[in-house]
């Protein structure tokens, strides 16, 4: 740089406040004021002298009132700019920070502005947490609190200011303020007693004969008034607990799902105890924390590097140092055999493609293949250094392994080194991160370590065919087409890149800490990765993009995961935690998240009506539109499909079943209204319409079958498919549904203009036998417009979907709006009553299914767990089960039965309480 461009630039001075500008500018507003707080805690000003910067522990950074988040980005970028240092206290060898170069407070205009205007709100912060430090020194001694107009001052100026206190000045000044009410009610006590005694004295002569009169009725009348308030003091304390618990339960939901059952669970029990009624906000924290566990299986006292077989076992590393190999079956985690594999710890594991062959590293130099059935070594390498990041080609014809500077390339069947890569694979000090075959074999990635680009070998010559330009990279994994390379470390987010260029095409952030591993899914679809933040993100993916699928976190996860692979088939994940103490399986495919069951079906984004669904009249079997789009019967009890009955190749608008559970119609995109019998899959009838056929619904006695077409014309069919009847609304009119009375002697249908000159929004009631209509019910307005109308079971009240506002109950006799039922963020598209009339569904296009009171109005559950807009509910025959259809390509079946939900929350968990748990969030010294 020539002298002229350094002053250009202002110096050194100028450059750090360039650079700290531009640090700030980057930030959103949260960011900015995290900086800006952050900065004003790390300077000490000056009386008469220039203000000089100020060490300050991160703890006192992490306890002021600031997003913790924005304080932690602040923090990492000032600091890998080199503005910040961090360092220990030499005393209590605390983490710390300060300001790298003093010229930074004098040289950056916005640093000294906010230092001026907020001087003297920095001096009474130093000044409170000088006296509060005092008084910890103290060992909080009484004496060292605020008093006074001091306490006065500083808690009017803690109103006032801007700056965010930290949490222990906070806490100072709250046991202040406790301290001094306290001693104002203890004056006040004695003022009372003092006046009481004067009282008593004139009283007692009076008052003495009357007391031994009512003695008596008093001592009875108080027996019975402690005894009350005694019980509603027991009843209020158990709700309060019980708050505490649901609050408690869904703050966990992201950061351990288990723990969120666990406590939604005591949540429940703890109302429930006092007198047999359940929080409302409980049941809908148990339903959220069911949906959100996705855990299966809790392996204890195993961890660390693991691998998944298809032969039905994993892997892991066995005990720290222990040279211990530990195999394990995958669906109860019972060992299956356990051998003794090197002299010292061991290191990393893997799995050839079939399950035949294992390989292992170890700190003792050694790399080795195994028999997994028979736990017989097949060959040994040796060299020198440990040895990590073993990996077996697709073909299972070739090892790779990792070594301080170098990777060998060997011959699996006999351990014979083919080839050594030195070049470009890392410091010779340092091991190579991990090591990655093309799936044809012909390459190899690896990962240096501690940083550098991915150099991809053409295993032919042996020469670098291209590289990955991550930068910093100490995980690397080929996805199964090779048409993709994904990279992960501790320095950055997750990146993909062209398998055939190493040209980037995408990053994934999520992670919060360094990612320790990643892997693809067998179809390429998806990516897991595990970081230091204890989480494992399941990630979906496709050529040019990824996002966030799911995030799975737990207790056994809180050191970090270590090793996260998915199952042969890409149902479940494994993961290995940092310390080697467990291992876990997650459920990640789609009945991970179910209550009763999650079942496939169509996955429609530009269709209006996505198929239907229904309950058998046995309540064991349920109907859907499947994958295929034909219609699926399922056995409820096991999840296995009955039976595929072939729609042949036109799109299902809607199907109903009969009462006696014998026949099934659809209505399809083709116009025919078609019968099966449900035993066989045979075809009863066919009955062809001019047009789509939208809604179809059988009668309570399954004697007639009700077809309705977008036109708003209706056709009324017997048992064989003859046509008994035609109804047809008039004017220029959209047709969405129809559906019988609970008595059959009506129908009820729900229409909207679709001109200028149409008939307005209504639903029209029919006495379909004589073909007149009875009755209608207007909105008044489009904010009441509705695609489904659907009658309670006792014939007299109306609910409406609400198309374009809330779902409404109409009294059918007046056409009335009964109330309506307030919650969906979109506009709903299904509703439906239980079969008692008990409570109605509500389906949105903000993915939650809402229960409601009918009369009341008000939302008794909330059930999420849809991706996407939800169009179908059908309650089960004893209202015990709520299913509902998603364009997501989801069936969720619901447990509405409380008892059943806590047995499907108990067969759920891995595990209990812990006692530190236990102390946490039931205040008790350990778990009963």
């Amino acid at each position: 740089m020539t002298l002229g461009a350094y002053r250009d630039i202002g110096g050194v001075g100028g450059a750090l406040a360039a650079r700290g500008e531009q640090l700030y500018a980057a930030r959103d507003s949260v960011g900015r004021e995290a900086v800006r707080q952050l900065f004003l805690r790390l300077v000490t000003l000056g009386e008469g002298v220039a203000d000089t910067r100020r060490r300050v522990p991160l703890s006192e950074l992490s306890a002021i009132q600031v997003d913790p988040e924005a304080m932690q980005a602040a923090l990492d970028a000032f600091g890998r700019h080199r503005l910040l240092t961090f360092d220990r206290d030499p005393a209590s060898r605390e983490p710390t920070v300060e300001v790298a170069h003093e010229a930074l407070l004098r040289s950056w205009p916005r640093l000294r502005e906010w230092v001026d205007t907020a001087r003297e709100d920095v001096r009474a912060l130093q000044r409170l947490a000088d006296a509060r430090r005092e008084w910890e020194q103290s060992e909080r001694e009484p004496s060292f609190l605020l008093r006074g107009s001091r306490l006065d001052q500083f808690e009017s100026w803690a109103e006032a200011t801007d700056i965010a206190v930290g949490r222990a000045e906070l806490g100072y000044l709250r046991a202040s303020a406790t301290k001094r009410e306290e001693e104002r009610a203890a004056e006040s006590t004695r003022r009372h007693h003092e006046r009481a005694l004067e009282r008593r004295s004139v009283k007692r002569l009076r008052t003495l004969v009357g007391v031994f009169a009512v003695a008596a009725l008093v001592t009875a009348s108080l027996a019975v008034v402690a005894k009350n308030q005694s019980d509603r003091a027991a009843r209020e304390s158990r709700i309060a607990t019980a708050r505490e618990l649901v609050t408690a339960a869904v703050a966990n939901l992201d950061v351990d799902a288990e723990r969120s059952v666990l406590l939604a669970m005591e949540a429940v029990k703890t109302r429930r105890s006092t007198d047999g009624s359940v929080l409302p906000e409980a049941e809908d924290a148990l339903h959220r924390a069911v949906a959100a566990s996705r855990i299966v299986l809790s392996v204890p006292g195993v961890g660390g590097s693991l691998d998944w077989s298809p032969r039905g076992v994993f892997v892991t590393e066995g005990p720290e140092d222990a040279g211990v190999i530990d195999i394990r079956d995958t669906t109860t985690g019972e060992r299956v055999l356990s051998f003794h594999g090197h002299d010292m710890d061991v290191n990393d594991v893997a799995f050839n493609a079939d399950g035949s062959m294992l390989a292992t590293t170890g700190d003792d130099g050694t790399l080795k293949v195994w028999d997994p059935a028979t736990g017989d070594n097949l060959w040994t390498f040796a060299g020198r250094g440990g040895v990590w990041a073993p990996s077996f080609s697709a073909d299972g014809l070739l090892v790779a392994a990792a070594w301080p500077g170098r990777v060998r390339v060997l011959d699996a069947s006999t351990g014979r080194v083919i080839m050594t890569f030195t070049r470009e694979v890392g410091d010779p000090a340092d091991t190579p991160g991990d090591t990655a075959f093309s799936p044809d074999g012909k390459m190899l990635a690896v990962a240096p370590y501690p940083w550098g680009n991915v150099p991809v070998f053409d295993l032919g010559t042996g020469k670098i065919a291209f590289r990955v330009k991550s930068g910093f990279a100490g995980r690397v994994a080929w996805a199964p087409d090779g048409l993709r390379i994904a990279t992960a470390s501790g320095e950055g987010p997750v990146q993909v890149w062209d398998g055939r260029t190493g040209k980037p095409l995408f990053t994934l952030f999520g992670h919060r800490a360094p990612v320790f591993c990643i892997d693809w899914s067998p179809d390429g679809s998806r990516l897991v990765t595990g970081g230091d933040d204890g989480t494992a993100k399941v990630w979906e993916v496709s050529e040019t993009e990824g996002h966030e699928q799911l995030s799975l976190s737990s207790q056994d996860m809180r050191a970090g995961v270590y090793a996260a692979v998915f199952s042969p088939d890409g149902s479940q994940v494994m993961t290995g935690d940092f310390s080697v103490t467990a291992a876990n399986v997650w459920d990640v495919g789609i009945g991970g998240d179910a209550e009763r069951m999650n079942l496939p079906t169509q996955s429609y984004a530009d269709v209006y009506w996505p198929g239907d669904i229904a309950f058998l009249p046995d309540g064991r079997r349920f109907a859907s539109t499947s994958e295929e789009g034909e219609i699926a019967i399922w056995d409820l009890q096991t999840g296995r499909r009955l039976r595929t009955i072939r729609v042949g190749g036109s799109v299902i608008s809607s199907f109903d079943v009969t009462p006696d559970g014998a026949m099934i119609a659809a209505g399809r995109s083709n116009g025919l209204a078609t019968a099966w019998d449900v035993a066989t899959g045979e075809e009863l009838f066919s009955f062809e319409h001019d047009e789509e056929v939208v809604d179809v619904d059988w009668s309570a006695d399954g004697e007639h079958l009700l077809t309705a077409m977008p036109s708003g014309s209706i056709r009324i069919l017997d048992a064989t498919g003859r046509l008994v009847r035609r109804l047809n609304e008039d004017g220029d009119v959209a047709l969405y549904s129809a559906r019988f009375s609970p008595d059959g002697r009506l129908v009820v249908t729900a229409v909207e203009p679709t001109s200028a000159g149409s008939p307005p929004f209504r639903q029209t009631i029919w006495d379909w036998e004589s073909g007149e209509v009875v009755g209608s019910i207007d909105p008044g307005d489009g904010r009441n417009a509705a695609h489904v109308a659907v009658l309670d079971p006792s014939g007299s009240r109306l609910a409406t979907n609400g198309a374009n506002g809330d779902p409404r109950i109409w009294d059918v006799d007046t056409g009335k709006s009964l109330v309506a039922l307030a919650g969906h963020s979109g506009a709903p598209w299904d509703i439906a009553f239980s079969p008692d009339g008990s409570r109605v569904a509500t389906a949105g296009s903000d993915g939650v299914v809402r229960l409601f009171d009918p009369a009341s109005g008000e939302q008794v559950l909330a059930l999420s767990g849809h991706e996407k807009r939800v169009v179908r509910l059908a309650f089960s025959p004893d209202g015990t089960m709520l299913a509902s259809e998603s364009v997501d390509g989801t069936v969720r079946i619901w447990a509405l039965d409380l008892d059943d939900l806590l047995e499907i929350a108990q067969q759920q968990v891995t595990r209990t309480l812990t006692d530190e748990e236990c102390r946490q969030y039931l205040h008790l010294e350990a778990c009963p």
